[in-house]
C-alpha cells in the first residue's frame, strides 16, 4: 500500500485501555479494547465524564462514537490541550457544544457528527459527556489501566476524568480520576502517520555525556578554530569540527564540574575567551590563547540560589559586567540579585545600588527575613524588596547605544525592566512600558529571550510564564507571549499573548528564538518544568504566526526543563537545539529539509566587549536585525554568533555591523552560505571551519537496495535515526558504495567535499 492512499485507509487504534492496536479503515483513536467487559458507568451526582486522550499525531477530529446505557439526551463538549493539565479545569470549549439523543434502552454505539472538522496538534485532548440532566450512563470498558504517565510534580493523567459540582477552593468542580477508560472513540484524519525526525538525539554519538544536568549551559569557541566549544555545569568538551565528536577537556583545564553558573567572556580584552565558574568558589579560568587556563579567584558572593546571569558592558567602558539573579534558597524567602562592573583588573565591584538603591551591601535586601514567607502581598506592597527572579538578559531595546536590563520575576511579582541612563545606572521602566503589568497583577515568570522576530527592525520581547488553569481562569495569570516592540520613538509595546499561536502551557519554563529551517523567520523553542508535561516546537509564518511542528520534526514528548539554547554546532548552516531531557543535557542535530534556503552567520570579534554589537543583513526584499546578547533566561547562553536564515534564493545587498562604542562598519560583497568572523578592524574573514552547501554532490539511487552513486563527494557518513554512524568512508571521489550490509529503513546521509557538505534522507531496501 502507497503512502498516500496509506495516509486515508489507516486505523490508528490508541488503547487507552490496553496496548494500541492498529486497523486499516479509517483514523480512530479509540479508548477501549474490543473483546473486553463493558459496564455502565454511573457515579452519584456526576456533571461531566471526561475521555482523556492522548495525541500521538495532530490530525482532523471529524466526528466521536461513544456507547451508552439507557434512553435520553446530553450534550457533547471538546476540550484541547488545557494547558496541559491531567483534567480540563480551563473548560475551554473547542466548538459549540453538540446535543445528542439516543433511543433504545441497552447499550449501544451513537455517532456524534461535528458541525466542522476540529485541527489538534498537541499532546492530549478531552472528550466530554455532559449528562447532568439526562438518564443516560456511559460505558467503561471493565479492565483496569494504567496511567499514561503520572509524577510528583506533574500529575496523574488517567483515561477518566469525572467534573462533581464544587466549587473547591479556586476551581469551578472537584475532579475524581479514574482508571476505567470510557467506551469512546474519535474519528480522525491524520495527515501524518509518521514523524519526519528532523532533530536527531546526537549527544552520545558526538561523544557527550548523557547523564549531565541541564541547569547551565553555554557555547563559545575557546580555541578559535572555528567550531562552537561547550560549557555544562563547569565540565568543558572542545569540538573537533564537522562529523567529528567531543572531547572533554575539563580535567587539562583544572574544571572540576558541579557548577551552578557558568559563561564564556573575554574578561580583560585579549581577544580569547575567557571561563566564568559560579560554584562555592567563583573562579576566572584566563585563556592564555593556546588552549590552556590560568586560574584566578574571584572576590564575589557565594550564588547558592542564582538563577541567572547576563554579562555586557553597561557603563560603556569596554569591559563586560555581570549581573547575577537568585530565587531563593530557604522557600519562599528571596535572595539578592547583584551588579558587579569589571574592574579592568581581573575582578568585579559591586555597583548592585545601580540598580537597586536599598541595597547595603549584604547578603540580602532590607527586612526581607522579616515578611511573612506565606503571605507573597508582604513582598509586594514594598517595591524596595528583593523579588524572587528566574531569567535576565541584557538589550538594547531603544537602539541608543546603551545596554538595558530585563529580569524576569517569579511568585506573581511583576518583572523589572531597567533603562540604562548611560552611565552604569539604571531606571525602572516597568510601569511605563506596561510589561507583566495587568489589573489581576503580575505573572510567574520564568524565562526572557529578546529577537526581532517581526523583522522590522526592533528587538521584540519573548517572556515565557508559569502558569496554573485556576489562576488563568479566575484571575487573568497570562502564559508564555510576545510583547511586540513598536519602535521609534517611544519604543512602547504591544502584548500578543494569545494572539500568536503560542498554546497556552502550564508549566512553561523557558523559550528561544531561532530560524531552523532558514527561511527568514524565527521559530520557537518552548520548555516546561515538570513530569509528564512536554516541549513544544513552533514554527513562524508570514504572517508572524506560529503554529506547532513539535510531532512533524521528531521532538514530541521529550519532558525537560528549564532553558534551551539554539547553536549550529556543525557549522553546517543549520541550527540545532540544545535543551534537556528528563533535566539531562542533550544535543540535538538539525535535519530540516531547506536546502533551497539560504543563510550567512558572523563570529563577532572585538577589542573590547562585543556585547550589545548589532548587525543587520539587508537582501533585496528583507531586512533581519539581531544583537549579539550573553546570557538570557536561565543560565543559558548562545554563542557570540550570530545566524541569519535570509530565504529562498536570497543575496546579500548589505551588511552592517554597529559595535557598542557606536562605531559602524558595513560589508557589500558577502556570499551566502558562509561563515565569517568579523575583526575589530572591520574585517569580513571567510572562516576555515565554515561548511558550504554544495549543490554539486550528488547521491543515486533513493532508495536505494544495493550501490549508492556519489558525484564530487570526498567522505560519506550514513547515521541512523538516533544519530549513531553506521557507515563512514573516505570515498575520495570514488563513484559507488556497497550499502547491502544496512538494514532495511531510513537514515541520515552527509557528503564532504573540503569545506562544502550536503545533508539529506536516504531510503535502504
Amino acid at each position: 500500500m502507497n503512502s498516500a492512499l496509506r495516509k486515508y485507509v489507516l486505523l490508528l487504534v490508541v488503547g487507552l485501555c490496553a496496548t494500541a492496536r492498529l486497523f486499516a479503515q479509517t483514523d480512530t483513536l479509540q479508548s477501549y479494547e474490543k473483546g473486553t467487559t463493558q459496564v455502565p458507568f454511573a457515579i452519584k451526582g456526576a456533571l461531566w465524564y471526561m475521555a482523556r486522550f492522548d495525541l500521538q499525531a495532530p490530525g482532523h477530529l471529524k466526528s466521536v462514537r461513544v456507547m451508552l446505557d439507557g434512553e435520553g439526551s446530553g450534550k457533547l463538549r471538546l476540550f484541547g490541550h488545557e494547558g496541559g493539565s491531567p483534567y480540563a479545569e480551563l473548560e475551554k470549549d473547542l466548538i459549540e457544544a453538540v446535543s445528542f439523543e439516543k433511543k433504545g434502552a441497552e447499550p449501544d454505539f451513537i455517532t456524534i457528527d461535528l458541525p466542522q472538522d476540529v485541527w489538534l496538534d498537541n499532546n492530549q485532548f478531552f472528550v466530554v459527556l455532559d449528562l447532568s440532566e439526562s438518564e443516560l450512563r456511559p460505558m467503561r470498558c471493565g479492565v483496569r489501566q494504567k496511567p499514561h504517565c503520572a509524577s510528583p510534580d506533574g500529575g496523574t493523567f488517567a483515561p477518566t476524568v469525572v467534573a462533581m459540582p464544587g466549587p473547591v477552593s479556586y476551581y469551578n468542580h472537584h475532579w475524581q480520576l479514574l482508571d476505567y477508560p470510557l467506551v469512546v472513540q474519535a474519528i480522525f484524519d491524520i495527515p501524518e502517520h509518521n514523524s519526519r525526525n528532523y532533530f536527531i538525539d546526537v549527544t552520545e554519538a558526538k561523544g557527550l555525556p548523557l547523564d549531565m544536568p541541564m541547569k547551565t549551559v553555554a557555547w563559545g569557541d575557546y580555541n578559535g578554530d572555528g567550531y562552537l566549544d561547550l560549557l555544562v555545569a563547569g565540565r568543558l568538551f572542545k569540538n573537533n569540527g564537522t562529523a567529528k565528536n567531543f572531547t572533554e577537556t575539563s580535567e587539562d583545564v583544572g574544571l572540576k564540574g558541579g557548577a551552578y553558573g557558568n559563561a564564556f567572556v573575554d574578561l580583560n580584552n585579549d581577544g580569547w575567551l575567557d571561563i566564568l565558574l559560579f560554584a562555592s568558589d567563583n573562579v576566572a579560568f584566563m585563556n592564555r590563547g593556546d588552549g590552556t587556563f590560568s586560574v584566578f579567584p574571584l572576590d564575589l558572593p557565594t550564588f547558592s540560589s542564582m538563577s541567572s546571569f547576563s554579562i555586557g558592558d553597561v557603563n560603556g567602558d569596554g569591559y563586560a559586567d555581570l549581573f547575577v539573579g537568585q530565587l531563593w534558597s530557604t522557600y519562599p524567602i528571596p535572595q539578592t540579585n547583584y551588579l558587579f562592573l569589571n574592574d579592568q583588573n581581573l575582578g568585579f565591584v559591586d555597583a548592585t545600588r545601580n540598580i537597586y538603591p536599598q541595597y547595603d551591601g549584604n547578603t540580602n535586601y532590607p527586612n526581607n527575613t522579616a515578611c511573612d514567607p506565606n503571605n507573597s502581598s508582604t513582598f509586594l506592597s514594598n517595591g524596595n524588596r528583593a523579588r524572587r527572579s528566574r531569567g535576565s538578559q541584557f538589550v538594547d531595546f531603544d537602539n541608543d547605544g546603551d545596554l538595558d536590563l530585563f529580569v524576569t520575576n517569579y511568585f506573581l511579582e511583576t518583572d523589572e525592566f531597567y533603562a540604562n541612563n548611560g552611565n552604569g545606572t539604571f531606571t525602572d521602566i516597568s510601569a511605563q512600558k506596561g510589561i507583566d503589568i495587568s489589573a489581576s497583577g503580575s505573572n510567574h515568570g520564568t524565562g526572557v529571550d529578546w529577537y526581532d522576530y517581526d523583522n522590522d527592525g526592533d528587538l521584540d520581547l519573548l517572556l515565557s510564564n508559569f502558569a496554573h488553569p485556576w489562576g488563568v481562569k479566575s484571575f487573568g495569570h497570562e502564559g508564555t507571549g510576545i510583547y511586540r516592540n513598536e519602535g521609534p520613538p517611544n519604543y512602547n509595546f504591544t502584548n500578543l499573548y494569545g494572539k500568536t499561536g503560542i498554546m497556552y502551557e502550564e508549566t512553561q519554563a523557558g523559550g528561544a528564538f531561532g530560524d531552523m529551517d532558514n527561511d527568514g523567520l524565527a521559530d520557537l523553542a518552548l520548555t516546561t518544568y515538570y513530569g509528564c508535561r512536554y516541549i513544544e516546537l513552533y514554527k513562524q509564518d508570514r504572517n508572524h504566526k506560529f503554529s506547532s511542528r513539535t510531532y512533524q520534526y521528531g521532538l514530541e514528548n521529550i519532558v525537560t526543563g528549564e532553558d534551551v539554547n539554539w547553536v549550529d554546532f556543525d557549522n553546517d548552516g543549520r541550527l540545532d537545539l540544545c535543551l534537556g531531557n528528563n533535566g539531562r543535557f542533550r544535543l540535538y542535530k538539525n535535519n530540516v529539509d531547506c536546502y533551497d534556503h539560504r543563510w550567512v552567520a558572523f563570529d563577532l570579534k572585538s577589542a573590547s566587549s562585543a556585547v550589545g554589537a548589532q548587525v543587520v543583513v539587508e537582501t533585496k526584499s528583507d531586512t533581519f536585525t539581531q544583537q549579539l546578547s550573553c546570557g538570557h533566561g536561565q543560565k543559558m547562553q548562545q554563542p557570540a554568533r550570530l545566524h541569519f536564515g535570509l530565504g529562498k534564493g536570497a543575496a546579500i545587498k548589505r551588511v552592517s555591523v554597529k559595535w557598542p562604542d557606536g562605531n559602524t562598519v558595513n560589508f557589500d560583497d558577502l556570499q551566502t552560505n558562509s561563515l565569517y568572523t568579523i575583526t575589530p578592524k572591520g574585517q569580513a574573514i571567510l572562516s576555515v571551519a565554515s561548511a558550504t552547501e554544495a549543490d554539486d554532490m550528488q547521491y543515486f539511487p533513493n532508495p536505494c537496495s544495493g550501490e549508492l552513486q556519489l558525484l564530487n563527494v570526498q567522505e560519506v557518513v550514513i547515521t541512523n535515526l538516533q544519530g549513531l554512524e553506521v557507515l563512514h568512508l573516505n570515498t575520495q571521489n570514488k563513484p559507488a558504495i556497497e550499502t547491502k550490509n544496512l538494514p532495511r529503513g531510513f537514515y541520515i546521509i552527509q557528503l564532504y567535499n573540503g569545506n562544502k557538505y550536503r545533508v539529506g534522507s536516504l531510503l535502504i531496501r
